[in-house]
């Protein structure tokens, strides 16, 4: 039953317009989904699509507060699998000043998370420099002469 109640999460997480991704996420934090559950459907939102990437970590930085309070008292590892979903897979340098910012500002509200941030922001500055190199070779046109009719 357990895998089936993961399913529905992930299936939640691929909501395909702003105000259902929202009514998702906002589900994920109401205290009806169990704990050890609740960040799979942020997690799958920010990895099925760009307007998820930015929903999850819009969300999450809007309402950190709310993510602290449900979390001051489980393990550091849930906290960490909330900021994977709300960042990880950003790959822009103004999106990675972004992050940095709001980590720095908020600090003290991560001091069990540091590392992960650390991890997050490393993986933001190489995604960042794999897509600047992408976007400064020929791979576009190449895809693209190849793309069948």
């Amino acid at each position: 039953l357990n895998d089936e109640k993961k399913q529905a999460l992930f299936g939640l997480g691929a909501a395909p317009t702003a105000e259902l991704r929202t009514r998702a996420l906002d589900y994920a934090i109401s205290g009806a989904v169990k704990l050890q559950d609740f960040f799979y459907i942020g997690l799958v939102m920010h990895r099925y699509s760009s307007e998820g990437m930015l929903a999850t970590w819009e969300h999450f930085t809007t309402k950190v507060a709310t993510y602290q309070e449900m979390l001051a008292q489980a393990n550091p590892s849930l906290m960490d699998a909330c900021i994977t979903a709300a960042c990880s897979t950003f790959a822009t340098p103004e999106r990675c000043q972004e992050v940095t910012a709001f980590f720095m500002e908020h600090e003290k509200r991560f001091e069990k998370n540091g590392r992960k941030i650390k991890q997050t922001l490393e993986a933001i500055g190489t995604n960042t420099a794999y897509l600047a190199r992408w976007q400064s070779s020929d791979a576009l046109a190449w895809l693209q002469a190849r793309k069948p009719a």
